[in-house]
Order: structure tokens, then sequence, then C-alpha cells
């Protein structure tokens, strides 16, 4: 088998016979635009898709879900490693950013530009925070769980006689308490429920952005921020501006 590369002079270009890698047209001459041979119709086509706004709104989206992709991917591998290797590793966090940028660039058509690095800057952040916020939740969990332990346990002594009275009569409070709650209109209710959620999500979400700065100062870890400045750059030079490269017209069998 013939392991040579592929030569548009050595190869194709020698036998006067070329396709356009888009509309599949034979040409007589060529452009190269990113590395793919194109017809002139397809180049003019290829370069003003680039400029489009209907372009630009896919090209937006597709980054957008490649990069949390790559987010979500970085941060299970994370605390897969942390969970079962035991292995608190933050230079995961350096991979993470690598796959976001990558998904980032390559959504963006391989062309990159200010926003799509803020995009991939502000991704990586938020990957970095959903990676950490698993152990912070089990650590808080664990918290809650001695509070309820010893809740149990004191309430489990023998009580005094006057503390068996109090008790009578907080527990009859509670009651009333409840039947008043039980008589309320449920649809009066279902407004609280629905803002509740909301109040929950916008805390989650705050929580996981703040959850780096936080490990840090808790930490007290220079290095950290070493790691996670890395990362955030990483994501932000991989998702730089890229000129397309096109060079041509190029005739078939020219040496």
């Amino acid at each position: 088998m013939n392991d040579q590369p592929l030569s548009f002079e050595d190869g194709r270009a020698a036998t006067g016979h070329v396709n356009c890698s888009r509309c599949g047209a034979s040409v007589t001459q060529y452009w190269a635009v990113d590395g793919a041979v194109l017809c002139e119709r397809c180049k003019g086509e290829a370069l003003e898709a680039r400029c489009s706004a209907e372009g630009r709104a896919g090209r937006i989206f597709k980054a957008l879900a490649l990069g949390t992709g790559g987010m979500l991917a970085g941060a299970a591998v994370w605390y897969g490693v942390a969970k079962f290797a035991n292995l608190q590793l933050a230079l995961i966090a350096i991979l993470l950013a690598w796959l976001v940028g990558k998904g980032v660039f390559i959504g963006s058509g391989k062309r990159g530009g200010r926003g799509y690095q803020v995009m991939a800057v502000a991704l990586t952040w938020f990957g970095i925070g959903t990676a950490l916020a698993p152990f912070q939740f089990e650590g808080f969990g664990q918290r809650m769980a001695q509070v309820a332990d010893s809740v149990r346990a004191e309430r489990s002594a023998p009580a005094a006689p006057a503390a068996a009275m109090s008790d009578s009569l907080v527990n009859a409070e509670l009651a009333k308490l409840d039947t008043a709650i039980a008589e309320e209109p449920k649809t009066a209710s279902a407004p609280g429920r629905g803002s509740g959620i909301l109040l929950g999500l916008g805390a989650l979400l705050l929580l996981i952005v703040s959850l780096p700065v936080l490990v840090i100062v808790n930490s007290g870890s220079f290095i950290l921020v070493i790691i996670y400045g890395i990362g955030l750059y990483e994501a932000w030079k991989l998702t730089r501006h890229v000129d397309p490269l096109v060079s041509g017209p190029h005739p078939v069998g020219a040496h």
C-alpha cells in the first residue's frame, strides 16, 4: 500500500483532473480554502457563509453545545478520578479547559473570535465549579447527618417533667399550625412552589460559580490559582480568531 501523502502537484493534479470537494464539479483550476479544494463559485459561497448572520447564529449555538459537552466530559473525568481513584487532581482543570476550547472552536467553524473566547472561559469556570460541587454536597450531607444524629440523641435522653410539659405545649401549637396550613387554599401554594424552585436553581448556580474561589480561599493554595489560570488561558487561546486560509487559483497539472 502506498503511504505517500496526496499531492495535487504529484498526484491528481498531474492527471489534469480535480473535483471540487463541495459540489463535485471537475475543474481546471481550483482554490484552496482551509485545506479544502473548491471551485471558484464554491469558494465565494464558503467565504460568504462565514459572514452571514444566519450562519453566525448556528455557529454560536453549535459552539455552546459542543463547549458544554466538553465541559461536562471534563467534569465527569475530574469527579471519576477523585471518587474512584481517591485523587484530587486539580490539573484535570487544564484537560477540562482543553475540551471546552476545542468544542467551542470546532462549533465556531474553526474561526474563533472574542465572543467565542469569552464563552470558552465562562464554560471552563463553570465546569470547574461543576466538578467541585458533588464533593461540597457530600460534605454538607455528612454534616447534616451529624446534626440529625445529635438531635435524635438529645430527644432520646430522659426529660424533666417541666420539659415534658413544655414539649406537649409546643406539640399542641404545632398541631394548630399544621391545621391552619392544611386549610389554606391550594392555589396560594402554587406560586410559592414555583418561586422556590427558581430560587433554588439560582442558589445552585451561584454556588457553582463561587466554588472555585471558595476552594482557593479555604485551601490557601496558590498552586490552585496557577492551575485554574492556566486552564482559563488555554480555553482563551484555543478559541482565538483564525482567518481562513485561502490560496489560488491553482491551475491543475501545473508544476
